[in-house]
């Protein structure tokens, strides 16, 4: 029994070193790719929310390949901040913040199924339209 445990546990120890090197090398392929750079304080917390990242799109992919979801997800350059820190970037007009379809607890737009559409939407309403500008200028 304890020699079964034993190997267990190194089995176990070996292949999350397996994985460790290949997050390590998927994150210094990144880095590059994208010309991250980051102090030494901020390095692991960036590596921890990107490997997050990485684990997500893993799984989601997998249900892709299984028929279960119908697009594939992939690394791009937002994939070392958290979501509070891109919603700054994506949103920088507060949209989602007072958005009454978004439900930030869950950081996607819960089902519509049971709600009836509005008859009439104006994006304006929301501050999601500029004005009209002049293109040849």
């Amino acid at each position: 029994m304890k020699v079964f445990l034993l190997l267990n546990i190194i089995t176990i120890v070996t292949i999350a070193q397996h994985l460790n090197s290949q997050y390590d090398e998927i994150w210094k392929q990144w880095k590059l790719k994208y010309n991250k750079t980051y102090s030494i304080n901020d390095e692991m917390k960036r590596k921890i929310i990107f490997m997050k990242y990485v684990t997500k799109i893993h799984q989601h992919n997998l249900l892709y390949d299984l028929g279960l979801k119908s697009y594939t997800m992939g690394l791009n350059q937002f994939c070392d901040m958290d979501w509070n820190e891109l919603k700054t970037i994506l949103f920088p007009n507060g949209f989602i913040n007072h958005h009454p379809l978004w439900n930030d607890n869950n950081e996607e737009l819960p089902l519509l199924s049971h709600k009836s559409l509005p008859l009439k939407w104006d994006w304006r309403d929301y501050g999601l339209v500029t004005s009209v500008k002049d293109q040849v200028s």
